[in-house]
């Protein structure tokens, strides 16, 4: 007793805690962020996940967006290059007016609305996506809780298209088996939209 006395007393005069104290964890603060793909061994191992034709896919070079030629001539466009997520982790960070949310298709497949249109089919999952980024730590992650992500081989195309993880999910070769399941990394950023709209 008498020791654990002594070491209190010094810690204190030399203002140090004597015993570790256990900090809350904190979320860093990222207004939106990218993400790639995490599968070690495999074809599809960090790779972007860029939107495309109304899907995701991994493999592709970059996002397919556009930017209505009034705007590009203020220089007012955003780069449009990669795909860019909103830290409410459900909409593309886009300056479209209206936004374009993301969804999971009755197919399965991750989708995302079309510019000026708030349209999702019937049987459409929406709201189901969670980001997290912890404090100091390089990337976070992009989560579908209750069912994770696969992403499938669209051959022709020679990339993968991103679905739900479902048993029953229309992937391209008709074969979910075909599917590599996969972690969606977060890397957090803070700057202005990542395209005007997305196609």
């Amino acid at each position: 007793m008498k020791l654990l006395a002594l070491l209190s007393a010094a810690a204190a005069a030399t203002g140090v805690s004597a015993l570790p104290q256990a900090q809350p964890q904190q979320q860093t603060k990222y207004n939106s962020f990218t993400v790639m793909s995490a599968r070690s061994a495999s074809p599809i191992h960090l790779l972007p996940l860029n939107a495309a034709s109304g899907g995701f896919y991994l493999g592709l070079h970059n996002a397919s967006s556009y930017c209505p030629e009034q705007v590009s001539k203020l220089g007012a466009c955003p780069p449009g290059t990669e795909t860019v997520i909103n830290a409410g982790a459900n909409s593309l960070d886009v300056s479209v007016p209206g936004g374009q949310q993301i969804y999971i298709a009755p197919s399965g497949a991750l989708a995302f609305t079309q510019p000026h249109s708030a349209y999702v089919p019937a049987g459409s999952v929406v709201g189901a996506f969670e980001y997290s980024q912890p404090a100091g730590a390089s990337f976070g992650y992009w989560t579908l809780p209750g069912s994770g992500l696969i992403a499938c081989p669209v051959p022709e195309a020679a990339t993968w298209q991103v679905f739900a993880a479902w048993n029953n999910a229309t992937v391209p070769s008709g074969s979910v088996g075909d599917c590599l399941g996969f972690d969606a990394l977060a890397v957090g950023r803070n700057g202005s939209a990542g395209a005007w709209e997305y196609l």
